[in-house]
């Protein structure tokens, strides 16, 4: 669970320039070993090939993907007795996009939107249940996800590499796992204060920390007990963030169906390439790198082989270009310029 005392636990400029190195240095290693093994050329002229309104339609699909996110926002703290503007929550939606494509785990994006909603006087304990209602529908996506392609592709998950399998399997595990443990929060509460309770003591008894873990745990668990209570009272408005994060995931999975278009794949379903490319995000769930780079890049390759055939690497490229690399660099100069205009008026 996120606990946030005061920004400086968040936003450290050291960490943030090793995170970015560390990610560019992936990115870099990621398509020296893709570029090594495949003819540059090749890919560039079937890149070329590739129908224009076919890329503006994804960028479209990840426009809405943003809107949607600020969408999710404002009805959660709707239900939280909170006005909130669609723009800043889809703004916010996007810096929690490029600290999670460029730390490890994608740990960064929540902590830095909790940091900055911290600032505009919004109290931690709101915007940290902001955050685990929207990773607990993201998760149950996944695994709603998991469980079509388990009942309608299996042959995705068992006549492919074994590695990719077990991929498949752990992500799968994870994404499980987190929806139940983080839906106890709201449920089952002497069951997640019994949990923490033996994980602080055995953290601190392990560290030699002389501290009152009990006190702790209350500390923790009595910060949100008040927000959760709010938001169960209003099941309308949080059924509707949920169907709003299912549909704003659906968006962001359906662009492989629209690159599959871009390069000439008239006859395919659109089902079967839904589920493809859960298929491939929930693979990489449990590797740990900055946006997946690497890992996403190896399961896609492998995965659209079933599709794209000879194109698989162009059709891999375009969609990480179009949803992962394009939106990241897109973002950094937005977020960039935002903050120099934030730091003059500031000065002013």
């Amino acid at each position: 669970m996120l606990v946030i005392k005061n920004g400086r636990d968040i936003i450290k400029k050291k960490n943030i320039i090793l995170s970015l190195m560390f990610s560019l240095l992936t990115m870099l290693i990621t398509f020296y070993i893709i570029f090594r093994k495949h003819n540059i050329n090749s890919i560039m002229n079937s890149l070329m090939n590739v129908n224009p309104i076919y890329i503006l339609i994804s960028l479209i699909l990840v426009a809405l993907y943003f809107i949607c996110q600020g969408v999710y926002t404002k009805l959660i703290f709707k239900s939280l007795g909170r006005k909130y503007k669609v723009l800043k929550g889809s703004y916010y939606g996007m810096i929690e996009y490029l600290f999670s494509g460029i730390t490890p785990s994608s740990s960064g994006g929540q902590p830095m939107v909790i940091y900055y909603m911290k600032k505009e006087k919004i109290p931690v304990k709101q915007s940290t249940i902001v955050m685990l209602v929207n990773t607990i529908f993201f998760k149950l996506f996944l695994v709603v996800g998991g469980i079509f392609i388990l009942i309608f592709k299996p042959d995705y998950v068992f006549n492919t590499n074994s590695l990719i399998t077990i991929f498949f399997f752990l992500g799968l595990g994870l994404d499980l796992f987190l929806t139940v443990f983080y839906s106890l929060f709201f449920y089952k509460q002497k069951l997640i204060r019994v949990i923490f309770m033996v994980t602080y003591k055995l953290y601190y008894k392990i560290t030699n920390k002389n501290k009152d873990y009990k006190k702790r745990v209350n500390e923790i668990l009595e910060q949100y007990n008040n927000e959760k209570m709010v938001i169960l009272t209003h099941k309308k408005d949080v059924f509707k963030a949920l169907l709003v994060t299912f549909l704003q995931r659906i968006f962001m999975c359906s662009v492989l169906y629209v690159i599959a278009r871009g390069l000439g794949f008239n006859s395919i379903s659109y089902f079967n390439m839904l589920l493809l490319q859960i298929f491939v995000q929930i693979s990489i769930e449990a590797i740990f790198l900055p946006g997946g780079t690497g890992i996403s890049e190896y399961v896609s390759s492998n995965m659209f082989v079933l599709v794209f055939g000879a194109l698989s690497t162009t059709g891999m490229l375009l969609f990480r270009l179009l949803t992962f690399y394009i939106p990241i660099l897109f973002i950094a100069i937005l977020y960039v310029f935002m903050v120099i205009f934030k730091y003059k008026k500031h000065k002013n």
